[in-house]
């Protein structure tokens, strides 16, 4: 019963880990998009000056 119990808990957490994890990746894409869509943008302003 109790190791049934600690294997539930040891999945739970490396559930949430990788949870924390995707999150953190989600958050590294959108700031790489982000700054991609700047760095366009700042060539496109160069280009009309």
């Amino acid at each position: 019963m109790w190791q049934f119990i600690e294997e539930r808990v040891i999945n739970i957490i490396i559930n949430s880990k990788y949870h924390i994890f995707n999150e953190i990746l989600k958050k590294i894409k959108q700031v790489r998009a982000t700054n991609q869509a700047i760095s366009i943008h700042h060539l496109i302003n160069k280009r009309e000056i």
